[in-house]
């Protein structure tokens, strides 16, 4: 009998300590989505102004120094660990290193 009771009582302590470790909710810590963010570019010319490139494909973009940022399009960069935005002296026009 006490056998039986082992093996009723095991599965039910295993299953309930796994449901009990789960977070309740979650809460997003910001860019990356678990890639390494890699090559940051400051704007010479506005230093609140900056990309960041991440080694699973995208580039992202801010304007405010980082409270918030912004990905660019797939269609038109898709970036890597080794990617670098290059900022030139024609307003407007930038380059990425591949």
């Amino acid at each position: 009998m006490k056998n039986y009771c082992k093996l009723i009582l095991a599965p039910v302590i295993l299953f309930g300590s796994i449901l009990v470790a789960q977070p309740a909710s979650f809460s997003s810590r910001g860019i990356g989505g678990g890639g390494a963010l890699f090559a940051s570019s400051i704007n010479p010319a506005n230093n609140k102004k900056y990309y960041v490139a991440c080694d699973m494909g995208e580039v992202f973009h801010t304007k405010d120094f980082g409270a918030s940022y912004s990905q660019i399009n797939f269609k038109q960069l898709i970036g890597g660990h080794n990617s670098k935005v290059c900022f030139t002296s024609t307003v407007g026009l930038l380059l990425c290193l591949l």
